[in-house]
C-alpha cells in the first residue's frame, strides 16, 4: 500500500470510530478489480461476454447496472488493447463513479451541466443514458 498523506490520516482519525479504524485502513490497501461499462451508443451489453471470453477474459455482470462488468480474469492493460476498447465500445470506469449518472437518471433531450468533467467517464456515461440526445456542458478546472 502506498503511504497515505498525514493530513488525510488525521482527518480520518477524527471521523472514524476507533473500533472501525483497522477495517477502514484495510480498504485503502485492498486491490480492487478492474471494472468497466459498455458504451451503449456503440455496442450492446449482451454481446460483450461473447466477444471478450474467447480472448481469455472472464467477466462478471454487475447486478445493479446491466451495462457494467467486473474483470475477473485478465489484466486491464490487456483489456485496453482489445478492439472493443480501442473503438470506444467499452470504457474502464470505477463502479462508484458509475453511480452519480444513474442517480441523476438523465433522459433524452435533457440539459446537463457536469462541473467536474475530467477525465470524462461520467460525462460519456450521461451521454449513453441520454441516448446521445440532449445537451451536456462539461467543464473542469484544467
Amino acid at each position: 500500500m502506498r503511504p497515505l498523506p498525514d493530513a488525510f490520516l488525521e482527518k480520518l482519525h477524527r471521523i472514524i470510530p476507533a473500533n472501525q479504524w483497522e477495517k477502514v485502513l484495510k480498504t485503502f490497501s485492498s486491490e480492487r478489480p478492474t471494472t468497466f461499462r459498455v458504451n451503449t451508443l456503440k455496442n450492446l451489453s449482451g454481446t460483450i461476454k461473447e466477444k471478450l471470453e474467447p480472448q481469455g477474459f472472464k467477466i462478471e455482470n454487475v447486478t445493479w447496472y446491466k451495462d457494467a462488468f467486473v474483470l475477473r480474469k485478465g489484466k486491464q492493460k490487456d483489456l485496453e488493447k482489445t478492439d472493443l476498447y480501442l473503438r470506444g465500445q467499452i470504457y474502464v470506469q470505477g463502479l462508484s463513479s458509475m453511480i452519480p449518472p444513474l442517480v441523476l437518471n438523465p433522459q433524452p433531450g435533457d440539459k446537463v451541466l457536469d462541473l467536474t468533467a475530467a477525465p470524462g467517464s461520467k460525462t460519456t456515461q450521461l451521454s449513453c443514458l441520454m441516448k446521445n440526445e440532449g445537451q451536456i456542458t462539461a467543464n473542469d478546472e484544467n
